[in-house]
């Protein structure tokens, strides 16, 4: 049977999908005889699945943390995860995964999200021929227990503390889980000259002779962005301020209305943006959520970082990583936020110690690895 592979996502924030497409890129490259399919693992019409993974997820995280952590440490047990797959994902997602995998003769599948991995734990015994499931673990430092419900299956992982939690708490073989580099777009893998970072500047209205901060948080923004803007006016801040707000039009609306009472101050606000990599790249100092895809993308770009939030356990190996590797801080006052980054912006010494701290890093974001792995099952 002639091989077809299946990428497997949720919108579940961004790393999931962006992680698929570098792998599918990957894969595409070494392999373009194999087709690679990237498939949404719900169907237009599963509301209730998108409304819990997705919506729930989404405003949980961002806006009510508490029932977040209270979500997230009852998924860490075995029960509560076999009650998620009975009540949320047995009927609906499985059905429409086994249609998916029958009608499009997948031979290989790659799930980037353990709700589906999940649900495919009930539907691959039923296909007619062997499917190969390779679980990828999108959370590079502390990822919930869920990822590992499929068990004696081949997982992906990022770093070896994923690998260690698992293979000690969750029971996977250690030979099961292999350790790959991060997979990210090559667009914030290339780098870039002096003159082209100048022409991004003004490619997006900014001027070259000034620093720039930028504030981004993922696909609705950056939460609680306004307080840091507004001690940036309180202080008259000479610098460059690029604001993205994602799908938060609500937030939009409110920047745009701040520009332009305060005409003084040089802040660009943002909708849903394709060019974060640009955005990134023209930043001298960034301000965010511990996102996994945000923080290794910056990363990647080699660019100091203020964390000011992250999601209860699953983002705190991000938030740790940068702070241990002395490339950004972690600060929640958004008071102490704008002392740092007015600090940052007259201390070169400060900028010079995170580059030094960048050349002594080493990250591999290549997904070459992975794609081999995958190709010579």
């Amino acid at each position: 049977m002639k091989r077809k592979i299946a990428l497997l996502y949720l919108n579940t924030g961004a790393g999931h999908h962006s992680a698929a497409l570098a792998l599918r890129e990957s894969l595409q490259a070494r392999a373009p005889e194999i087709p690679v399919l990237l498939i949404n693992g719900f169907d237009q019409h599963n509301y209730w699945g998108k409304f819990i993974f997705e919506d729930i997820y989404r405003l949980t995280s961002n806006y009510i943390p508490g029932a977040y952590s209270l979500i997230y440490d009852i998924s860490q047990s075995r029960f509560a995860q076999s009650l998620y797959v009975f009540f949320l994902l047995r009927h609906r997602t499985a059905r429409y995964l086994r249609k998916t995998i029958i009608q499009n003769h997948i031979t290989d599948i790659v799930s980037f999200h353990f709700a589906l991995t999940a649900a495919l734990g009930t539907v691959l015994d039923e296909i007619p021929w062997k499917v190969n499931l390779t679980v990828l673990v999108t959370d590079p430092f502390t990822a919930p227990h869920a990822w590992y419900y499929v068990r004696n299956t081949k997982i992906l992982a990022y770093s070896q503390r994923v690998k260690n939690e698992a293979v000690s708490c969750c029971g996977v073989k250690p030979e099961n889980i292999h350790i790959i580099p991060f997979l990210i777009d090559k667009k914030y893998r290339a780098t870039n000259t002096t003159a082209e970072i100048d022409k991004m500047k003004l490619k997006h209205g900014f001027s070259s002779g000034k620093k720039i901060l930028l504030l981004a948080g993922g696909g609705e923004g950056l939460p609680h962005a306004a307080a840091i803007i507004r001690k940036c006016v309180d202080h008259n801040a000479s610098f460059t301020i690029a604001v993205v707000c994602g799908r938060n039009a609500a937030q939009k609306k409110y920047f745009d209305s701040v520009r332009e009472s305060h005409p003084e101050i040089d802040l660009h606000v943002f909708g849903f943006v394709t060019f974060m990599d640009e955005l990134i790249k023209t930043a001298d100092l960034v301000v965010t959520k511990a996102g996994a895809s945000m923080m290794m993308q910056l990363l990647v770009c080699r660019k100091p970082v203020i964390v000011y939030k992250y999601i209860h356990n699953q983002e705190l190996g991000n938030m740790q990583f940068i702070v241990r590797s002395h490339v950004g801080w972690f600060i929640q006052n958004s008071g102490a936020i704008y002392e740092k980054i007015a600090a940052f912006f007259s201390d070169p010494v400060l900028k010079d110690g995170i580059d030094e701290n960048y050349k002594k890093m080493q990250l591999d974001s290549d997904p070459g690895m992975a794609a081999g792995l995958l190709l010579h099952v």
